[in-house]
């Protein structure tokens, strides 16, 4: 397993088997909530709350690229959120505004700050888990 990081520090990660029904995670508490899916152009997001944090497993078709398929939903000149994940499959290219970019292959752990684009290299689709912290404002 690779550690990549665009902005400092390294992470290590497990994968964890995906199901529709809770989940007891440890320190959550108690369950996961039911988990939701979402498709959209090119990819494919799905999503378990638990306690203060989300687990995310997104796919991505060859072809999705940030500023095509999401900046015309949301706005905005990048993409605004923190990411720590894990690549499971596929190939993705990731650009910070200062120019700095990072290849990301199976197996590597990554952690990528706001303000990038990011697009599926090659001919395989991406699939990643992404590990986040709601805000506090939005924590319950």
């Amino acid at each position: 397993m690779r550690g990549s990081d665009l902005g400092g520090g390294r992470g290590r990660t497990r994968g964890r088997r995906w199901s529709r029904r809770g989940v007891a995670m440890a320190g959550s508490g108690g369950k996961a909530r039911r988990s939701t899916a979402r498709r959209f152009d090119k990819r494919r997001v799905d999503r378990v709350r638990f306690g203060a944090g989300m687990v995310t497993r997104a796919t991505f078709e060859p072809g999705w690229r940030w500023s095509d398929c999401v900046k015309p939903i949301v706005g905005g000149d990048c993409c605004r959120r923190r990411h720590f994940g894990y690549c499971v499959s596929g190939r993705l290219r990731v650009r910070l505004r200062n120019g700095e970019e990072l290849e990301i292959g199976p197996g590597d752990v990554v952690r990528i700050p706001p303000g990038h684009d990011g697009w599926v290299v090659g001919d395989e689709p991406y699939v990643a888990v992404d590990f986040t912290a709601r805000p506090k404002s939005r924590r319950r």
